[in-house]
């Protein structure tokens, strides 16, 4: 069962009854299963199930404060441990590593965990859209008693503000059919999908490639022009000269910005491996391990903020990444003409 309910500027609220649970015995520990649920928090923490939410709010606003209310208490009693979160290794990683054990400051207090039951308040915006994005835990677990008590029903109150940052004000804001199904399929309150009726218009389809490969890529345009697309063909040397920017993956997002204010931009294809059309890298942190550069093509799909709000050598730090693309990006890479080729007459016979 799932209920809302949506003002202009003041509360968003959101209501649902959960599923089933299941104890599951692993050896020394206990783990609890829940459908739709996942495992969030530090290594060493107890692995309780937590909701993930998505909520839309109104147009033009924020979300600024969270409220969780639990009903329903099922009190239980634990026989064994709760299994703690393990640590995150890289797949690559040769050497098998030791298993993470319970954090000792929070498996020897006689406390209930977690202290909070909700991991924050965060907005993204999905074409000009605001989206709340926040998790709960239905869960209350106290390590040194054992007793676990497991809600039935948990209530989320969303505050909301004016948002003097929204996208609306940068031509980001997308009110057509394209958009309302988007949005649709993307939160947890559909019904407060604003009903809008009207086409997309202009292009929908970029193609952003090499110049010296025209020709190889033309088939390309004409295949999806036959299948009732708005294809354009922008060569990265027009960016480059075109548009500015401190580095060439800024240059290339802001013709994408650009591009996206006046089309419906449903479509991106980066035509070319990174010698040709350069990747952002991106910082990411999985507990012991920091990478600083991971190649993503998400930075150029995703319009709002600038990826470095603090203006330091990492992008999309926590805060700073836009996890919310505006349309769908990929990349196709080759090493001469006959790659080209090839991926388009597996393309086209699909």
């Amino acid at each position: 069962m799932l209920l809302t309910s949506m003002a202009l500027v003041g509360t968003v609220t959101y209501e649902v009854s959960l599923g089933s649970k299941e104890i599951v015995q692993r050896g020394e520990y206990v783990s609890i299963q829940m459908a739709g649920a996942h495992v969030n928090g530090e290594a060493g923490q107890p692995a309780l199930p937590w909701i993930g939410i998505k909520l839309l709010l109104p147009v033009g606003t924020k979300a600024t404060e969270i409220k969780v209310e639990r009903q329903g208490a099922e009190r239980l009693r634990l026989d064994k441990t709760l299994s703690p979160i393990q640590e995150q290794y890289p797949i690559s990683m040769a050497e098998t590593p030791e298993l993470t054990t319970p954090d000792p400051t929070i498996y020897k207090t006689n406390a209930v965990f977690p202290q909070t039951p909700h991991t924050g308040v965060y907005t993204q915006y999905l074409s000009g859209h605001p989206i709340f994005f926040s998790a709960v835990c239905p869960f209350d677990y106290n390590p040194v008693t054992g007793e676990l008590l497991s809600y039935s029903t948990v209530r989320v109150t969303v505050e909301t503000a004016t948002d003097k940052d929204s996208p609306v004000q940068y031509g980001l804001l997308k009110e057509d059919i394209h958009t309302r199904d988007r949005l649709i399929r993307s939160v947890d309150n559909p019904q407060d999908v604003p009903r809008y009726t009207l086409p997309s218009q202009g292009y929908d389809y970029i193609i952003i490639y090499d110049s010296a490969k025209y020709a190889q890529w033309l088939p390309l345009k004409t295949l999806y022009d036959t299948r009732g697309y708005n294809v354009l063909m922008k060569p990265i040397q027009d960016i480059y000269a075109q548009y500015t920017g401190a580095s060439n993956p800024v240059k290339i997002r802001n013709f994408l910005i650009a591009m996206y204010a006046n089309n419906a931009i449903r479509y991106v294809l980066l035509a070319g491996d990174t010698e040709v059309i350069p990747y952002r890298g991106l910082y990411a942190t999985v507990g012991n391990y920091t990478n600083a550069s991971i190649p993503a093509d998400i930075y150029y799909a995703s319009l709002d903020g600038n990826w470095n709000s603090n203006g330091n050598t990492y992008w999309g730090e926590l805060g700073e990444a836009d996890l919310v693309p505006e349309f769908a990006i990929g990349r196709v890479s080759y090493n001469d003409d006959t790659e080209i080729a090839n991926f388009l007459a597996k393309l086209t016979n699909y």
